[in-house]
């Protein structure tokens, strides 16, 4: 029989019915003029684990770069003390990687405070793993200067982290503490649900609640129709009846003052909920709408966590979402997408205005007396070439900074043990280009041409070979960080810059040092440890 969980909470903002002990978020107490600092959400979250000991466990992912501790709650009934004795599904929720951007850390501890209060019973059935400040040193740098448009009284944090990077651009390059410890943390978990909880203030409307999922094309296009298809009109009819809030996808007009599209999010590995959702989570970014009332904008967080939970609780969602990520995770074809491509899939309904250019800073602004529905294009699909990979990247043995790399990632590396000649193919680059400054201390290629030979490898004692096929659980990130036409690889990220080039006197370039395989037969290879 279909059990779908109720999780319908009544969402107080002066929470008359609880205990005298029950914790209030900074923003509650403050009648939703401040924001939490991380002592504020440790001293929350530590009340929970006292009044729910068998229910809450609270600990860090790590040091963030000014070594301040990332907070770690998991939360079940009961609690699992580590993934090895979890038996639920996970559902991983990430806040405050934007420290600027603060609705999900604030809904995050209301909404968990609700669900043990209410003894919900999806704290049977999953196990959530919680990040509610991701970015510790740039929430820690709250100001009333930051984002003055949210309109927070005592101010925000800041985007960026203790280095000045965005950890939201991160997750290829993985060079940030905070973003290493988070992959760790997925690893270990391996979650069947990853929510990035953000802020958006793109195009004018009044919708309250926006939200996209993973449209990389290292992830499954499976998972992304069923979302797109199943999930996004059950969230936005369960969004607007319990809450009045609207709900629409995640995106921008083509066009501000004569809109015909809505463009969805087409971020790639680089970014948590792409690079996440190439793990095979179905993975979602929140982002609530910056111009809404800083109260709104915490319930629709609230909002979008409640119709989630309520949209997995139900068995046969559930099992599908199974089922999916198995079948992707058991693929025997690995790919790339060439002349990848955004397409239209559908209508959707804009609650927007008229727009017209604000004479001080030049900027479109809405005109809140001329409100007008957009009934626009949704471009949330895709299209193109895949390119299927096939046997195992080989890497010589000088390359051990990028074997690191990879098996912070996740990914399983051998070392081979016995000479052996193979075929193999080199990608010779025929033409490369840079980005004119540098992005987070990289010089990103920008464009790159070439094409593969065959030739006779010699592989080496001490050569590093990274299979994808068989046991190797990501090999879509594999795939796409080593394949060099990859739009996420390490070539383009900038880590094979000083290379690619046989000499340094001269601007042409040569060989990528990273070769294909078609199979590991007659190698002999032994396991690299990742711990």
């Amino acid at each position: 029989m279909k059990k779908v969980i109720s999780l319908i909470f009544c969402f107080m903002f002066v929470v008359s019915g609880f205990g005298k002990n029950f914790p209030l978020t900074v923003a509650e107490k403050s009648n939703y003029t401040s924001t939490s600092r991380v002592k504020d959400v440790y001293e929350f979250f530590y009340t929970l684990e006292s009044m729910y000991p068998d229910k809450v466990v609270v600990s860090s992912i790590g040091k963030t770069f000014e070594g301040r501790d990332i907070p770690l709650v998991i939360i079940s009934n009961p609690v699992p003390l580590s993934p090895c004795f979890n038996e639920k599904p996970v559902i991983m929720i990430n806040a405050n990687i934007h420290a600027g951007e603060v609705e999900g850390k604030e809904a995050v501890q209301m909404f968990f405070r609700d669900m043990l209060e209410k003894k919900s019973n999806a704290l049977n059935r999953f196990t959530f793993v919680i990040v509610p400040v991701f970015n510790v040193d740039g929430n820690e740098k709250i100001s009333p200067e930051h984002r003055p448009y949210q309109k927070v009284k005592n101010g925000v944090g800041i985007r960026y982290n203790g280095m000045n990077m965005d950890l939201n651009r991160d997750f290829v390059k993985l060079e940030s503490k905070e973003a290493r410890a988070l992959v760790r943390v997925f690893n270990l978990w391996s979650p069947l649900v990853f929510v990035d909880m953000h802020t958006t203030n793109g195009s004018f409307h009044e919708e309250a609640l926006t939200f996209t999922w993973s449209m990389s094309p290292a992830g499954s296009k499976d998972i992304m129709d069923f979302i797109r298809v199943e999930m996004y009109p059950f969230m936005k009819r369960y969004v607007e009846k319990n809450y009045g809030i609207g709900c629409i996808p995640y995106g921008h007009f083509d066009n501000q003052e004569k809109p015909e599209k809505w463009n969805g999010f087409f971020g790639g590995m680089v970014f948590a909920t792409g690079y996440f959702g190439a793990k095979g989570a179905f993975s979602f970014l929140d982002e609530n709408y910056a111009y809404a009332d800083y109260r709104t904008r915490v319930r629709a967080a609230y909002a979008f966590l409640d119709g989630l939970i309520n949209f997995v609780s139900d068995d046969k969602n559930l099992s599908k979402m199974i089922e999916l990520q198995n079948n992707f995770y058991n693929s025997k074809k690995v790919w790339v997408y060439s002349d990848f491509k955004p397409v239209k899939c559908g209508k959707v309904k804009i609650k927007g205005y008229k727009v017209k250019r604000d004479k001080k800073s030049g900027r479109f602004v809405p005109d809140k007396t001329k409100r007008v529905d957009y009934n626009v294009d949704f471009v949330g699909d895709f299209e193109g070439t895949k390119v299927e990979v096939k046997g195992a990247f080989v890497l010589p043995s000088g390359l051990s900074p990028i074997v690191e790399k990879l098996l912070e990632h996740g990914i399983r590396v051998f070392r081979v043990v016995e000479e052996k000649h193979l075929k193999a193919k080199r990608y010779k680059i025929a033409r490369v280009s840079f980005s004119d400054f540098p992005f987070q201390g990289r010089q990103f290629v920008k464009d790159l041409k070439g094409h593969f030979e065959d030739f006779d490898l010699n592989i080496e004692k001490g050569f590093y070979v990274v299979p994808i096929s068989g046991n190797q659980k990501f090999r879509q990130v594999a795939t796409a960080l080593l394949y060099p036409e990859s739009k996420d690889s390490l070539l383009k990220e900038g880590f094979f810059n000083l290379l690619i080039f046989p000499s340094q006197w001269s601007k042409k370039p040569g060989y990528y040092p990273v070769y294909l395989i078609k199979s590991l037969k007659g190698l002999k290879l032994r396991l690299i440890s990742n711990d």
